[in-house]
C-alpha cells in the first residue's frame, strides 16, 4: 500500500537540525576553503631579486659598506648571521691543538666583528647556475677559516663538522629595497645553495630532510612575526649544465618558502604601508631532521656538510618575491564571507518561529 505523504511536512525539526549540523561541519569548511582558494589564485609568479636587479645591485653604492669600519674591508651587506648554531670552540681546540678560545670568537661571540660576517667583498658578489643568480655569502664557520689563512691556527684542518640544528639569518634592506612599493607580498622564497661542490645526484649526501622556519619582518616602525612553517624536501638542487662540468649534477641546497594566507598578505601591506625601502627579515631555521649529520668530533679532516650554509667556505643566497592583487583578494574574502554569513544566519533561524516565512516555506501547501 502506498502511503500518502503529500500533506506531511517536508522537514521536521530533527531533520532540519541534522541539516544544520551538516552545514556547519561539512559545507562551511568546504566553502571557506573555496573562498580562500579563490583569494590565493591571484598570487603572481616569483621574481628573483638577485636575478632581476643584478645590475642595480652590483652598482649600488649603498650595498658595499666598510664592514669593519676601518677602511680595509668592504663587504656586500645583503645578509648577516644572527645565530650560527652550536658553539664548537672546544672541538676546534682539540682538533687544531690550540687552547685559545678567542681565536674562534667568530663562531661564538656575537659582539665580535667577525661573528656576523656573512656577505662577501664587493668585487664579485654574484653566483650563476642555470637560471639561478645568487649572492655569494659566507658559511657559519667561515670566520675560523680566515683565522687559519692569517696564520693564527697553524694546524688548521678546515670545518670540523656539526653546527647544530637552529640558525638565524638577517636579510637586510639591501635585498628588499628593490621590491615594488605599492605591491602586496603573497610569498617569500629564500634559496640557499652550496655552489662550490658538485655531486652526482645519487650521492649519499642527499636525503629527505624536514625542518621548521619562522620569519620576523621589520622596518623603522613596525615588526611582525609569522611562525611554525614546516618543510619536507630533498636537500639537493638540480643543475642541468655548467661550462666546466660535463653533464648534469646536484648541489646541496634548500628552499624556504613563506607562503602567506590572504589575510596575512593584507595585514603585511597595511602594517608596512607597502613601503619596502627599510624592510628587513630575520629568518630562523630550526628542528632539522637530518640523518647524514656531518660531525667528526675529535677527528681530523673536513667532513661534508648536509646543509648549504654549514662549513667554512661560501654558499649562494637568493630572495624571491611573489606579489598578490589584494583588491581582488579583498573582493573574494569580503563577498564570500558575506554570502557564507547570510547562509549561516538563514540556516540558524530557518527552523524557528522568529521568521515565519521560512517556516511556512517548509510546510506543505495549504498548511498542516
Amino acid at each position: 500500500m502506498v502511503k500518502n505523504v503529500e500533506n506531511k511536512p517536508k522537514l521536521k525539526g530533527l531533520s532540519f537540525n541534522l541539516f544544520a549540523i551538516i552545514g556547519v561541519l561539512v559545507i562551511l569548511p568546504l566553502a571557506t576553503g573555496f573562498v580562500s582558494g579563490l583569494a590565493n589564485s591571484y598570487d603572481e609568479e616569483y621574481i628573483s631579486i638577485s636575478k632581476e636587479y643584478q645590475n642595480e645591485i652590483k652598482s649600488d653604492p649603498e650595498g658595499c659598506i666598510d664592514y669593519y669600519n676601518n677602511g680595509d674591508f668592504y663587504s656586500w651587506a645583503m645578509s648577516e648571521w644572527v645565530d650560527k648554531g652550536i658553539n664548537q670552540t672546544h672541538a676546534y681546540e682539540i682538533v687544531e691543538q690550540t687552547n685559545d678560545p678567542f681565536i674562534y670568537r667568530g663562531i661564538w661571540q656575537d659582539d665580535y666583528r667577525n661573528y656576523k660576517f656573512m656577505s662577501v667583498n664587493c668585487n664579485n658578489p654574484m653566483i650563476y647556475r642555470d637560471d639561478y643568480v645568487l649572492i655569494r655569502s659566507a658559511d657559519d664557520h667561515r670566520a675560523v677559516k680566515l683565522q687559519g689563512s692569517n696564520g693564527n691556527i697553524p694546524n688548521y684542518h678546515g670545518y670540523i663538522g656539526y653546527s647544530g640544528d637552529d640558525f638565524t639569518i638577517n636579510i637586510t634592506s639591501n635585498f628588499y629595497k628593490y621590491l615594488e612599493d605599492g605591491q602586496d607580498i603573497a610569498k617569500i622564497k629564500i634559496i640557499f645553495m652550496d655552489y662550490e661542490i658538485a655531486y652526482n645526484c645519487d650521492d649519499s649526501i642527499f636525503e629527505d630532510i624536514s625542518f621548521k622556519a619562522d620569519i620576523l619582518m621589520r622596518n623603522n616602525f613596525h615588526t611582525k612575526s609569522y611562525n611554525n612553517f614546516e618543510f619536507e624536501q630533498d636537500n639537493s638542487i638540480f643543475i642541468n649544465s655548467y661550462p666546466t662540468i660535463s653533464g648534469s649534477f646536484c648541489h646541496v641546497g634548500i628552499e624556504v618558502e613563506y607562503d602567506f594566507s590572504p589575510f596575512e598578505s593584507i595585514e603585511i601591506g597595511e602594517l608596512f604601508s607597502n613601503d619596502y625601502q627599510n624592510l628587513s627579515t630575520e629568518i630562523r631555521l630550526y628542528d632539522f631532521d637530518i640523518e647524514n649529520r656531518s660531525y667528526s668530533g675529535q677527528t681530523v679532516g673536513q667532513p661534508r656538510a648536509a646543509l648549504p650554509f654549514n662549513g667554512d667556505s661560501y654558499h649562494g643566497l637568493d630572495v624571491q618575491i611573489g606579489y598578490v592583487d589584494t583588491s581582488r583578494v579583498n573582493f573574494w574574502l569580503s563577498g564570500g564571507t558575506l554570502i557564507m554569513g547570510i547562509a549561516l544566519f538563514l540556516l540558524a533561524i530557518a527552523n524557528t518561529t522568529y521568521w515565519n516565512p521560512v517556516v511556512e516555506f517548509f510546510k506543505p501547501k495549504g498548511g498542516i
